[in-house]
C-alpha cells in the first residue's frame, strides 16, 4: 500500500499544470455521438410488423386444415361408407338416403296407438266428447319386441326323456330311432367311400406318365461276351391297364480279338406294357413290343438297321408313391439281315435279356 501510494504522489508531482489543446467542436461531436448511441439503443429491431406474424399463423392453420382434409378425403374407403349407407337404406322400412344422410320416417306414437286399438261401434256411440278427451290424456302406450330364434342341432344330441330331442328352442319335439342314425351312418360311410375313390381317380389323372432309367445285359456266345444295355424311356399310360413305352437304349457289344473292334450300337424300342396284378407294393405286368437297332461304327452299307420283336414279364416293387424299382426279363429276337457284320445279334438271334432300373411317375 505504501508503495501504491508513493507512486500515485510522484505521477501528482510531475503532471500538476499539464494542459493539452483539443481542436475546435470536439466536446460537440463527442456529444452528439452520445445522444445517438441512446436513441438506438432504447428502440427494439423488429424485422416485420405484428400484422404480419398474424396473417402467417392464419394461413399456416388454414393450410394444415387443407391438407389434413384432402389426405382424409383422398385416403377414405369411398365404397365401403356408400355400401353400408346403402344396406342401411334397403334395411329401413322407410328410410331414405340423402346424399351421405341416411332418413327414416316412423308414424306419430298416438297415431300407431290410436290405430292399434280395436274399439267397438258401440262404445264410440255411446262415449261423450269429454270421456273421450280425458281417456286420450290418460292413455298409455306399450311397445313389445319380440325375437324369434330358431337353432338345428345334429350330431350326438342329448336326450331329454323318452327318446325324444328338443327341436327350435325346446317347444318342439321329434322322436329320433335308432334306424335314421343307421341310415346316417351308412349314409356318411358311403359318402367317405365316394369322396375316396374320386381322389385316387384324380391321382390316377394326373400320374399317367413315367419316366424310366434301365440297365441290362443279355447271354453271351463265344467270342462275343455279354452286352451293355442302357436305357431311358417315357411310359404313357393309356387306360387302368394298358401302357405305351418308348425311348432310346445304348448297345455296346464286346467282340473277340480274333473277330474285330467292338460294336456300338443305338436302338429305338416302342412296346406295350399290359398290367396283370396289382398289389399295395407290388406290380406285376407283361411286356411286348419291338426295336430298330442301328450299329453307329459301321455304315449303312456295310450293316443296315437290324429289327426285332421282344416279349416277356415285369415286376415293379413301389418304394413310395411316385417311385419305383422294376426288372423285366424280356426273350429277343432279333431278325436276320444280308449283313457281313459278325456280331452277337447274327451269333444269337434268339437271346434272354434283362432290364432292371427306376420308374418314376408324375
Amino acid at each position: 500500500m505504501r508503495e501504491n501510494d508513493e507512486i500515485t504522489g510522484l505521477f501528482r508531482r510531475r503532471l500538476e499544470g499539464m494542459e493539452m489543446d483539443v481542436r475546435d467542436g470536439f466536446w460537440e461531436n463527442l456529444q452528439n455521438d452520445l445522444l445517438k448511441a441512446q436513441t438506438v439503443s432504447g428502440k427494439k429491431t423488429i424485422p416485420f410488423s405484428p400484422r404480419f406474424y398474424r396473417t402467417v399463423a392464419a394461413a399456416s392453420v388454414v393450410f394444415v386444415l387443407g391438407v389434413a382434409s384432402a389426405a382424409f378425403w383422398y385416403f377414405s374407403p369411398k365404397e365401403e361408407i356408400e355400401q353400408a349407407f346403402t344396406e342401411v337404406a334397403t334395411l329401413a322400412p322407410k328410410g331414405s338416403l340423402d346424399g351421405d344422410i341416411v332418413q327414416e320416417t316412423f308414424p306419430p306414437v298416438r297415431q300407431m296407438a290410436s290405430g292399434s286399438q280395436n274399439t267397438s261401434p258401440l262404445r264410440q256411440a255411446s262415449a261423450t266428447p269429454a270421456a273421450v278427451a280425458e281417456e286420450d290424456e290418460n292413455e298409455n302406450v306399450s311397445l313389445r319386441v319380440s325375437i324369434t330364434i330358431t337353432q338345428r342341432l345334429y350330431g350326438n344330441r342329448q336326450s331329454q326323456g323318452g327318446g325324444h330331442y328338443a327341436q327350435a328352442g325346446g317347444l318342439h319335439y321329434k322322436p329320433l330311432s335308432g334306424k335314421s342314425s343307421e341310415q346316417k351312418e351308412t349314409s356318411s360311410v358311403s359318402i367317405s367311400e365316394e369322396k375316396d375313390n374320386k381322389t385316387e381317380d384324380v391321382h390316377a389323372l394326373v400320374r399317367n406318365w413315367a419316366l424310366k432309367a434301365s440297365l441290362g445285359t443279355s447271354l453271351p456266345k463265344g467270342d462275343f461276351a455279354a452286352p451293355l444295355t442302357a436305357g431311358v424311356s417315357v411310359e404313357r399310360r393309356l387306360n387302368k391297364y394298358l401302357s405305351l413305352e418308348a425311348g432310346l437304349q445304348y448297345n455296346y457289344l464286346p467282340v473277340g480279338k480274333s473277330v474285330g473292334n467292338d460294336l456300338q450300337a443305338l436302338a429305338v424300342p416302342l412296346r406295350l406294357n399290359v398290367a396283370l396284378a396289382t398289389f399295395p407294393k407290388v406290380d406285376l405286368y407283361a411286356v411286348v413290343g419291338g426295336s430298330a437297332e442301328k450299329i453307329v461304327n459301321k455304315g449303312f452299307s456295310e450293316d443296315p438297321v437290324r429289327l426285332s420283336a421282344v416279349a416277356g414279364l415285369g415286376v415293379g416293387y413301389k418304394l413310395n408313391e411316385r417311385l419305383s424299382l422294376f426288372a423285366e426279363p424280356l426273350l429277343s429276337h432279333h431278325f436276320a439281315t444280308d449283313s457281313e457284320v459278325r456280331s452277337l445279334r447274327s451269333e444269337r438271334a434268339t437271346n434272354m435279356n434283362l432290364l432292371c432300373g427306376v420308374r418314376m411317375t408324375y
